[in-house]
C-alpha cells in the first residue's frame, strides 16, 4: 500500500496539482483544548473513536471538487478494508 501510495503522490506531483502531503502522529501525542465560555480544559489523547480521527492531510491545487474527487477516486485504499478519504475545500 505504501509503494502504491507513493506512485499516487508521484502522479499528482507530476500533474501540478500536490502542494504538500503529512501525515500526523497518533492521537496518543496530541492534546484536546475544549472551550466553555471563558474555561478552557486541556485533556490529552489518546482520542476514540480512532475510525474517526485523521490520519494525515494533502493540500491540492485543484480546480473544483468535481477534479478533486476524480483524482481521489484514483487514489489507493489506504486500508486493508473498506475506507474513506473526505475532501473538503479550504475556507
Amino acid at each position: 500500500m505504501m509503494a502504491a501510495m507513493g506512485r499516487f503522490n508521484d502522479d499528482l506531483a507530476a500533474a501540478e496539482l500536490l502542494i504538500m502531503a503529512a501525515g500526523l502522529t497518533p492521537s496518543s501525542q496530541g492534546k484536546r483544548i475544549a472551550f466553555d465560555g471563558s474555561a478552557r480544559t486541556a485533556r490529552d489523547g489518546p482520542f476514540t473513536p480512532a475510525g474517526e480521527l485523521v490520519a494525515g492531510f494533502w493540500p491540492w491545487d485543484v480546480k473544483d471538487m468535481d477534479e478533486a474527487v476524480e483524482w481521489v477516486k484514483r487514489c489507493p485504499n489506504p486500508m486493508a478494508g473498506p475506507s474513506e478519504i473526505e475532501i473538503r475545500p479550504l475556507a
